[in-house]
């Protein structure tokens, strides 16, 4: 679901290991086709890719979705600090990986980081509809993961969206853009903020249907898995 490489030593490598998109798919693991999707955490190589080893953030198969992570960030200022977010939470370890503290115990989405200030970092939130599990919003760190602060973004917290992906603008990471697959994986709204997320703007795209397989009139779409 994602790779990190140190920005100091591209021989150290961070993979999250499994497919988070399928989170809340209830997938069986004697499903030969679709059992690989769940994950182990995250794994971690100091040879360029040749081995891999587990960090102390990792799970077996049989934790099904409790064993996927979406994201894993290598500090550029200090590669001793990560941060790592997934279906538990967000982490963070001071130690390369080896010893990890929660830091925050929402089930997330997407997690970025500011490219002009690293130390800030976004993250959103989901709710999952088949498991009737979580709320969906989006927070804010300043200290690289350590706290968080939820931001009033009016995004509805249950029931009418899924999933929340979010970008910012590399040219002036003040802008924040966060896109939501509404309940049945269409297009719900986009959200914008010109301010680090602190005001937010809503935008339904003219009623056009963005996410789903067409001309942008139907419903559904694939906002659960190919947004």
């Amino acid at each position: 679901s994602d790779i990190a490489v140190d920005p100091n030593n591209p021989d150290i490598i961070y993979i999250c290991v499994g497919d988070y998109a399928y989170l809340d798919s209830g997938l069986d693991l004697d499903d030969r086709k679709r059992h690989s999707h769940y994950g182990m955490g995250v794994y971690k190589t100091t040879d360029g890719g040749t081995t891999w080893t587990p960090t102390g953030l990792t799970y077996q198969l049989t934790d099904l979705d409790g064993s996927l992570m979406r994201r894993v960030f290598v500090d550029p200022t200090n590669s001793s600090s990560l941060v790592a977010a997934g279906i538990g939470g967000i982490w963070t370890s001071s130690d390369s990986g080896s010893n990890w503290t929660m830091s925050n115990d929402s089930l997330i989405r997407d997690l970025k980081m500011d490219p002009n200030n690293t130390d800030v970092l976004y993250a959103s939130t989901g709710y999952l509809k088949n498991s009737d599990n979580g709320t969906a919003g989006i927070m804010k760190s300043t200290d690289f993961g350590a706290t968080w602060n939820w931001l009033n973004t009016g995004i509805p917290e249950q029931g009418a969206v899924l999933r929340i992906e979010i970008a910012i603008a590399p040219t002036n990471s003040n802008h924040l853009y966060a896109i939501a697959a509404d309940s049945i994986s269409g297009f719900y709204g986009l959200y914008t903020s010109i301010d680090s997320g602190a005001n937010w703007t809503f935008s339904d795209a003219g009623g056009k249907n963005i996410l789903e397989w067409y001309e942008g009139s139907g419903s559904g779409g694939q906002g659960w898995y190919d947004l």
